[in-house]
């Protein structure tokens, strides 16, 4: 009988820096499979979690700390005692389902980040640009919403992620404002920034310079979600740090003047 191959036993597998950027492509790959799943998909959810349970074995091997603490990975959490009313059980459910899965995406974040680490250290310099970068975002002065909505990914090197969080962020403010929510991209943006019947007005429409000025807000949130939202939000091609921040400031400076706007119509 042929004997079984056994599994691989590295705690830290050497990786070259390709195949670093391939687990790390693959580690992304399962976290925005989790982050469009439905929490009402039990099969998915089940099929899911082994993906993702496969996916940190065969990166990082059988007798690591990463495997060990990630063997019976789950995006549900487990419910020690099951409510026998239908009711109690069904709520019981949801909230196993919700932890579960902020839980998941948490341990893929921070896989992710740990193989960015390594990158850092194969090419000679650990941490550091994403320290500095971080540096460089703390001297921000943003608006609240895109600085609350981007911070914890950027510190942890998610660059391309906050982006597209502070974009959302962007957008539901927006349709805060506006209280228009039937809407979203360019016809939320035309509607509510529109030259002539604006909902949201970013000055007094006062004269040919005011419905100027008006006309190139709408076109600039529009292309918020044309060009820093929708591309985040259909591939996982990596932004870089600077360009990360560039996008941020942009998304914070369209934040106060949407803050500062008089609501001129209702939606």
């Amino acid at each position: 009988m042929a004997k079984r191959t056994p599994p691989p036993t590295a705690a830290t597998p050497a990786l070259a820096d390709s195949d670093v950027d391939a687990c790390i492509a693959r580690l992304r790959s399962r976290l925005e499979q989790v982050e469009k799943l439905s929490p009402n998909d039990d099969t998915e959810r089940n099929a899911l979690s082994m993906s993702i349970r496969n996916a940190i074995h065969d990166i990082f091997g059988t007798n690591s700390q990463q495997w060990r603490s990630s063997a019976d990975f789950s995006l549900t959490q487990w419910m020690f005692v099951v409510p026998s009313d239908p009711d109690e059980y069904a709520y019981a459910k949801h909230e196993a389902v919700t932890s579960g899965m902020a839980n998941g995406k948490a341990k893929l974040r921070a896989l992710i980040a740990e193989l960015e680490e390594r990158k850092a250290e194969q090419t000679g310099s650990p941490g550091t640009a994403r320290r500095e970068a971080a540096d460089l975002f703390d001297g921000l002065t943003l608006h609240a919403r895109i600085r609350d909505a981007a911070r914890e990914l950027f510190k942890d090197g998610h660059y391309r992620q906050a982006v597209l969080d502070a974009s959302l962020a962007f957008v539901n403010m927006v349709k805060e404002r506006s209280r228009v929510h039937d809407r979203d991209g360019n016809a939320l943006m035309s509607m509510v920034f529109s030259r002539n019947n604006p909902i949201l007005a970013v000055n007094d429409l006062a004269d040919q310079s005011d419905q100027d000025e008006q006309e190139g807000f709408m076109h600039l949130a529009m292309g918020v979600c044309l060009a820093l939202r929708n591309p985040r939000a259909h591939d996982l091609d990596p932004d870089e740090p600077e360009h990360a921040l560039d996008c941020l400031v942009l998304l914070s400076m369209l934040a106060k003047r949407v803050q500062k706007a008089q609501r001129r119509a209702e939606a």
